[in-house]
């Protein structure tokens, strides 16, 4: 196998016969009996081609890792570690890196050995040490694509924050900040770095961000119970994600959505029967629109100071109302009127 591989790995590299044998410092006779199974590398030679061929000896000559018994090994490994013995953990892991240095898990558990080794001892090597190894994982990751790219980026960052090596974690999570994922870490990184007032706005956009991400899940969580037909726990859920927005001052716009939740409401408490309820959650839709029931962002004991960008909306009613229009598609004599009566106070 061993004059096969070298072959393969030579061909896979693009490289003649004469090629290797300047970059190895050999002669070209000696690369031909190396492939022709003439004579062997020597041992130090041997090394040499390893490393110049990215793989592990036992490879290189052929030799095939049993996979269960590896896989063993590694599984000790990490049970040492989870019970605190980080130095007989690190020494097993280093022992399994020299012997399998391109083996993804074992460099993966690698690792995770120095990273919980850090969080015991504090030890600025051993976060080294674990760094160096995940830039390894990502090189001997079989998927290129953006999303290993970025999660190396995220573990980095995470690194150099626990490092207090801000600045640089900052640039980490800028990098791999997809759909504003990492805006909270990144505020959190300003405010360790002094910059009070960007780390204040770039956390309330965080915060903004996942308040309208979870209203919005509130809301797809109502349609899937009404789906089952369970109105109570509709109305639950609607009834929470009203009380999130009236509560929270979060300094986002949600009009819409709070008129579209009290309108729901209004319209399961209909079906259930309580028309006096459905009637006042129409009322409160029809505020909503309108902007009345809606408080100054900035107002004092506010959630959030709002950002320019995002600040809430007050608006007069044109004659243009939504909440009508919704009834007036349900056919809810009823509740329209209701509406319109809101409408022209």
């Amino acid at each position: 196998m061993l004059e096969e591989n070298i072959r393969a790995m030579r061909r896979e590299k693009g490289l003649t016969q004469e090629q290797l044998a300047e970059v190895m410092g050999v002669s070209t006779a000696s690369v031909s009996k190396w492939e022709t199974g003439i004579a062997a590398p020597e041992l130090s030679m041997l090394a040499a081609l390893a490393d110049y061929f990215e793989m592990s000896i036992d490879a290189l000559i052929g030799h095939t890792v049993d996979k269960a018994q590896l896989d063993g090994k590694v599984e000790a490994i990490k049970e040492l570690s989870l019970a605190g013995e980080d130095e007989k953990a690190m020494e097993m892991a280093e022992n399994l890196l020299r012997r399998y240095p391109n083996e993804y898990s074992v460099v993966e558990c690698a690792a995770g050995v120095y990273y919980a080794a850090f969080i015991h001892e504090k030890s600025e090597e051993k976060m080294r040490r674990c760094m160096e190894l995940k830039h390894r994982k990502y090189e001997l990751s079989k998927d290129k694509s953006g999303k290993a790219w970025f999660e190396l980026y995220a573990e980095l960052a995470n690194c150099h924050e626990l490092l207090e090596e801000n600045k640089k974690a900052k640039e980490y999570y800028e990098e791999s900040n997809v759909a504003g994922m990492n805006d909270s870490a990144i505020a959190r990184c300003l405010a360790r770095m002094g910059e009070t007032d960007e780390a204040i706005s770039g956390m309330s956009k965080a915060i903004e961000s996942n308040v309208f991400a979870m209203l919005t899940d509130l809301m797809q969580l109502a349609a899937l119970w009404e789906e089952k037909g369970d109105s109570e726990k509709v109305k639950a859920t609607y009834r929470f994600a009203i009380s999130v927005m009236e509560n929270g001052n979060s300094g986002l716009d949600l009009k819409v959505m709070k008129m579209a939740c009290h309108f729901s409401l209004a319209c399961v408490e209909k079906e259930d029967g309580n028309v006096d309820v459905a009637k006042e959650h129409i009322r409160k839709a029809v505020r909503a629109e309108i902007g009345r029931d809606l408080q100054n962002a900035d107002s004092e004991g506010g959630f959030l100071q709002a950002e320019n960008s995002h600040q809430v909306i007050h608006t007069a009613f044109d004659g243009n109302s939504q909440i009508a229009l919704w009834l007036m598609a349900t056919g809810d004599e009823e509740l329209l009127a209701v509406a319109q009566e809101e409408l022209t106070k």
